[in-house]
């Protein structure tokens, strides 16, 4: 009995963790990983976002009708986004791009 207790409690752990690692925060990944170019309003009028000519997220139809899986991509594929794409978790860059869009939208 106590064996499957101990399973029981194993499971329900990696479970929660698989819960934990997939609820990103996106404002939190924005703020942390795009606001450093694309600015904390989506204007990119920050140093780095003005020297890169990065586009304004705020405002952007595109981004905020583009299916999440596509915005996704685009932060996967972007060249810009190269140096720290590939650091970042699946989950991380979700909630990024979730954050990008809802900017894009006016939220």
């Amino acid at each position: 009995m106590r064996t499957h207790l101990f399973i029981l409690a194993a499971a329900l752990a990696v479970a929660g963790a698989r819960v934990a690692v997939a609820a990103e925060d996106p404002a939190a990944v924005f703020t942390a990983q795009c606001a450093k170019c694309h600015g904390e309003t989506g204007e990119s009028d920050t140093k780095s976002g003005k020297n890169l000519k990065v586009p304004h997220l705020k405002g952007d139809e595109k981004i905020a009708k583009m299916p999440l899986a596509e915005v996704v991509e685009k932060v996967k594929t972007n060249e810009k986004h190269k140096t720290f794409a590939n650091k970042l978790s699946a989950e991380q860059i979700e909630a990024g791009a979730t954050r990008a869009q809802q900017i894009a939208a006016g939220k």
